[in-house]
């Protein structure tokens, strides 16, 4: 009867055994409480469900519904605390379906997932007015997760994952969105199709932040001529090498991003960042844009600056040999993309330069302490 008043269902069983034919027998604890407070048929009631399966798997969902479904509140939690147990469950499965090739041979690591969301509908769910514009501006959904330190090793090209994580948050209503992402790993070994030695990369980590924001009267149909966004992205790798193709590991290289746009007709590149101390070098560069309808420039504006610092230690490609320093400034504007002005500036202190011949001691080019600034300016059409 959908309209009782309580509905309550606790079951708490002290062990599950399946069995399927060719298949190993499957025996875990499971524990569910449930409980629906009110009458689903009014559409009014608050609802719970707690469940347990053995150690693999905690999940929790609620769900409370007022004035006929038009007030919404609803959190899930799911958790998985021991990626070990689960694959130690899972492994004879994949055994048995042949996936011993693709599955991992060891991995272990937690999972834990949130969700939140609470606000109005304009429509009662069911009614033949709802749909996606019966959500209030103001719905707001939360949610996050989190994958903690996972290591995993996989027979398909030999990899090795350590110290893995990954977080996520967002949160936001339909004006405005927040997003947050992390991730990264200790170390990752692997040996692709056609090396002959592995891949090795260590200390890579991830940090992305996006966020959205609409005007209060967009239309649901086309929200994009409403929509101001912002992207940061940041990238770091601590070491990476690979034997025989890069001739020494890359260290301590950094990548950063920032962009924003405006309605999809302006666009700018706040910064694009490239750090290579290990080489002696750093980048930036900036750009801003207007487009068209058909998403065709109609002004730009950009900017490269490039910092060269060396030592005479670096080991760069084709054998090159450097040092001290340079700095390299373009610019680039255009006001109607029929034509522009591009202004520079090249400037060295005491920096010195030899291309290698190919024979040991002889060089193409060789020019020693160069000295002095360099502007640069020309109209293009």
């Amino acid at each position: 009867n959908l309209s009782t008043p309580l509905t309550r269902l606790n079951l708490d069983v002290a062990q599950v055994r399946v069995k399927q034919p060719d298949s190993p027998e499957l025996a875990l604890p499971f524990y569910i409480d449930a409980s629906v407070d009110g009458s689903l048929m009014d559409k009014e009631f608050n609802s719970a469900l707690d469940t347990e399966l053995g150690d693999l798997l905690n999940a929790s969902v609620s769900l409370d519904c007022s004035n006929g479904c038009r007030k919404v509140r609803h959190a899930s939690e799911v958790r998985v605390a021991e990626l070990a147990r689960v694959h130690e469950v899972a492994a004879p499965f994949a055994a048995v379906a042949g996936m011993e090739q693709y599955f991992p041979i060891s991995a272990s690591g937690a999972i834990d997932t949130q969700l939140q969301a609470r606000g109005d509908l304009l429509h009662e769910p069911g009614s033949p007015d709802f749909g996606l514009h019966s959500i209030d501006k103001s719905f707001n959904v939360r949610g996050q997760f989190d994958v903690a330190d996972v290591n995993v090793v996989l027979p398909v090209f030999a990899a090795e994952l350590s110290g893995f994580e990954l977080r996520g948050f967002a949160n936001g209503d339909f004006l405005r969105q927040r997003f947050n992402l992390s991730t990264g790993f200790s170390k990752l070994k692997a040996l692709p199709p056609g090396l002959k030695e592995p891949v090795n990369v260590e200390r890579m980590r991830v940090e992305a932040k996006a966020s959205n924001k609409l005007a209060q009267d967009f239309d649901l149909a086309n929200p994009l001529p409403s929509t101001d966004s912002t992207v940061d992205l940041r990238v770091e790798l601590g070491r990476a090498s690979v034997a025989g193709i890069l001739p020494d590991p890359i260290r301590d290289l950094g990548v950063g991003l920032r962009a924003n746009q405006a309605g999809v007709s302006q666009l700018s590149l706040d910064e694009l960042t490239l750090s290579a101390p290990q080489y002696g070098i750093d980048l930036l560069l900036t750009a801003k844009t207007k487009v068209d309808k058909a998403f065709m420039p109609e002004s730009l504006a950009a900017n490269i600056n490039l910092a060269i610092d060396h030592n005479g230690q670096e080991k760069l490609p084709m054998g090159l040999e450097t040092s001290g320093a340079a700095l390299i400034a373009f610019g680039v504007e255009s006001k109607d993309m029929r034509s522009a002005d591009l202004t520079g500036n090249l400037g060295f202190n005491e920096f010195s330069i030899r291309v290698p011949q190919g024979e040991l001691g002889a060089y193409i080019l060789e020019v020693e302490n160069l000295e002095g600034k360099l502007p640069v300016a020309q109209k293009l059409n």
